[in-house]
C-alpha cells in the first residue's frame, strides 16, 4: 500500500493539484494518518505549502525532527516553499533547507 500511496501522491506532486493531492490525504482515517511514512507526510505538507498555508510549515518542521535528512523529504519541502509563494518567511525556510545535507555541498568531503 505505501508503494502505491507514493507513486500517486509523487505523480500528482508533479502536476500541482494541491487541493487534490491534500484531499487524498485528509480522506484517510485518523489511524492510518498516524502511521504514515515520512515521504508520505512529506507530501502531505508539500500540498500545503503549495497553497501558502501556514500549517504546512508546521507540518515541515515536524517531518524534519523525525526524518532529519531524508533527502527526498527535503526536495518535496524545497518546492513546496518555492510554489507556496504567500508563506510567511517562506524564503527563509527555504534557505534554512538549502543549507541542509545533502544540499550543503561545502561541507562534503572531496573525493581523492
Amino acid at each position: 500500500m505505501r508503494t502505491f500511496r507514493h507513486l500517486e501522491l509523487s505523480t500528482l506532486r508533479y502536476d500541482f493539484p494541491f487541493a487534490t493531492l491534500q484531499q487524498l490525504i485528509d480522506r484517510l482515517s485518523q489511524e492510518e494518518r498516524s502511521q504514515l511514512d515520512c515521504y508520505s507526510r512529506a507530501l502531505y505538507a508539500f500540498a500545503l505549502l503549495g497553497q501558502s498555508r501556514p500549517e504546512g510549515l508546521t507540518l515541515m518542521e515536524e517531518v524534519l525532527d523525525e526524518a532529519g535528512d531524508h533527502a527526498k523529504s527535503l526536495h518535496v519541502f524545497l518546492q513546496g516553499l518555492w510554489l507556496g509563494q504567500d508563506l510567511p518567511h517562506g524564503a527563509e525556510h527555504l534557505l534554512a533547507l538549502s543549507t541542509r545535507p545533502p544540499f550543503d555541498i561545502g561541507a562534503r568531503t572531496p573525493s581523492p
